[in-house]
């Protein structure tokens, strides 16, 4: 018995050492207390770690010793923060003539229960009521990647020795209090802030996140922030109170409860009053019930005005994508949250967006859903970027943009590999060769009979629909080796993986293909020469005749273009497996499309009309039975 006695006496002892240990660990700030944080060197710049409160206290207040303030240093939060209500005197407090030129990163933490009070501030020292808020004056300096929950500032332009007029207002912020007259200025970034403002007294600037600037940036930022402003010449923003300089302020929100101002200034959801100088506002949302900037007009407005600000769209264009079927192009650092947008995670709990990844290849641009791969082939691509695909990619889905005219033959070259049976709305053909008959030259082609399309090989295709469809898992490489080269003599069927002109090319007069746009003398569907101003767009092919090759095979009598007459249209027919022509048209370059019209009897002689005799036919190149 006494054992155990003496062990629970024990037990007893520890637990509540211990548990005064978590109390301690996780107790809110008491308002006095400092403590120097360790340094560490990250990306070549000396960091202090704050890992706690005081910590926090002791760095704030190297920037406000007199003399001896340092203004250059950095902080980087490793934990969040509870600063227990307790008065905060802002970084690089004061009037204006000194401002802070630091980083202090959050890297995503929480800094909760920060309070200000202007007259208790200047108690401490008058003139550090002109300028409030976490940092009084930024200068070149930043503060990012900070959330600050239920933050309370009370001020009043009675409080202390300061300047109020029109010129010189009172700078309230939650982040900052006032952007200094800095070049480039600083810089306020991917910071939330929730909680109340009340100011009273004229002539002051009030802002959720920043008071007043003149020269600088706020980006990514929310303010959930109530403002409430009483007297005159007081400007109450969303996200900035007064602008003057240079300032930009993109892709913030304001979505809090209201913007309260009673006397005669003015109250915008973005900006209170553009006092002088070059605003940009861009990208920036809030509640339709609101106006973006109080006074004033900016010089560059993309401001939008919206009844649901936490919604998936808006994230989107808050991070510069935008929405593809449901999913957005870009995933952070906005999010859609359980009661308000998430900034950086914070406020998302298990609420977030649905991204996905869009990569272009010239004509094709592959975009990466959560739950699938889907490829869109632009087959009216003229940029100049050339479909170049080097490593394996799988494709759940294939959309082909490109809208054929329905019997006359194009000509097409794929980026994969695909079995026939998968493949809808046309009838693919291959080139087999070039042959002069009684002076006249022809291209003769044969119907694919193997069960799949070879990547990155040239084919000629008589559409039965206006477009083309896949079905079936695909891989695209443009590098796999094509299936066949399709070579004849001097001849050969070139495909294309880019926005070609043939001006360009050595070999012009020597080029042929289908012509896809009606010109002067040449109808959609004719195969003709290539000539000055003709192009051809991605995954088509033509048909060239290599010259230096040609003149070699001249001296032997072989098939060569010097012995023939050049015309600028050259017959099309199809062939079957013993040769017979089955079907006949005209074939063109521009983009390659031929006409085929025409009827053949089952031994390959050409009918003048549509047979009226019952019996098996062919009409383009597809077997008929006429009743």
């Amino acid at each position: 018995m006494e054992k155990n006695i003496l062990t629970n006496r024990f037990c007893g002892v520890f637990v509540c050492a211990f548990m005064l240990f978590v109390a301690q660990a996780f107790a809110a700030w008491n308002g006095t207390s400092m403590e120097e944080p360790e340094i560490q060197e990250i990306e070549g710049k000396n960091f202090y770690l704050i890992n706690n409160e005081a910590e926090l206290a002791w760095f704030a207040n190297e920037t406000n010793k007199n003399p001896g303030a340092r203004l250059n240093i950095n902080a980087k939060l490793n934990a969040d923060l509870d600063m227990g209500h307790k008065l905060w005197t802002p970084m690089a407090a004061g009037k204006g003539d000194v401002a802070f030129e630091g980083i202090i990163d959050g890297d995503g933490h929480v800094i909760s229960n920060l309070y200000i009070n202007s007259e208790e501030i200047a108690q401490i020292k008058p003139v550090y009521a002109q300028n409030l808020g976490f940092v009084g004056v930024l200068g070149n300096g930043s503060v990012k990647n900070i959330v600050f929950e239920n933050v309370d500032i009370v001020t009043s332009t009675s409080a202390g020795t300061i300047l109020s007029n029109t010129a010189n207002q009172i700078s309230v912020g939650a982040v900052v209090g006032w952007l200094a007259d800095k070049n480039p200025g600083g810089v306020v970034s991917a910071c939330y802030v929730s909680g109340s403002i009340s100011a009273t007294g004229n002539g002051q600037g009030i802002g959720g996140i920043v008071g007043n600037g003149k020269n600088g940036t706020i980006e990514h930022c929310l303010s959930a922030v109530t403002i409430q402003a009483e007297g005159n010449d007081a400007f109450v923003g969303g996200i900035i109170g007064i602008t003057k300089a240079t300032l930009s302020v993109k892709s913030c929100v304001y979505n809090g409860e209201g913007l309260i101002n009673t006397g005669n200034g003015a109250t915008g959801a973005v900006v209170g009053n553009h006092l002088n100088g070059k605003l940009t506002t861009s990208n920036n949302y809030y509640d339709e019930d609101l106006m973006g900037v109080g006074k004033g007009s900016e010089t560059q407005n993309t401001n939008k005005k919206v009844n649901l600000v936490n919604a998936d769209n808006i994230a989107c264009a808050l991070n510069g994508g935008e929405m593809l079927d449901g999913y957005c192009t870009v995933a952070s650092p906005w999010s859609v949250g359980k009661d308000n947008l998430a900034l950086n995670g914070y406020g998302a709990e298990t609420i977030s967006i649905l991204t996905v990844k869009e990569t272009k290849y010239g004509a094709v641009t592959i975009t990466e859903y959560p739950d699938k791969t889907v490829a869109k082939i632009d087959g009216d691509y003229t940029g100049p970027d050339t479909v170049r695909i080097e490593n394996d990619i799988k494709v759940d889905e294939v959309a082909f943009n490109r809208t054929f005219e329905i019997g006359k033959m194009s000509t097409i070259m794929l980026p994969f590999s695909i079995d026939t049976a998968k493949v809808r709305g046309g009838t693919f053909y291959k080139f087999n060769r070039i042959a002069e008959e009684n002076g006249v030259r022809k291209v003769k082609i044969g119907l694919v009979k193997t069960q799949q399309l070879g990547a990155n090989t040239p084919y000629l295709i008589m559409p039965k629909e206006e477009t083309l469809t896949f079905s079936g898992e695909v891989t695209f490489n443009t590098e796999t080796a094509p299936i066949e080269q399709l070579v004849n003599n001097s001849w050969e069927f070139v495909g294309t993986t880019s926005f070609k002109s043939f001006d360009e090319d050595p070999e012009l007069g020597n080029i042929w293909g289908f012509a896809g746009t009606a010109q002067e003398g040449v109808k959609v569907g004719q195969f003709v020469r290539a000539g000055s101003g003709v192009t051809i767009k991605p995954l088509r092919a033509y048909l060239v005749e290599h010259q230096n090759v040609a003149l070699a095979k001249s001296a032997s009598g072989s098939l060569n273009s010097m012995n023939w007459d050049v015309s600028y249209e050259i017959d099309v027919e199809i062939v079957d497996e013993n040769d017979n022509v089955i079907a006949s048209g005209k074939m063109n370059v521009a983009t390659g499309e031929i006409r085929m019209n025409s009827w053949f009897d089952l031994n390959g002689r050409k009918l003048n009309a549509k047979p009226t005799t019952r019996g098996t036919y062919y009409y383009n190149g597809k077997r008929v039975i006429v009743k």
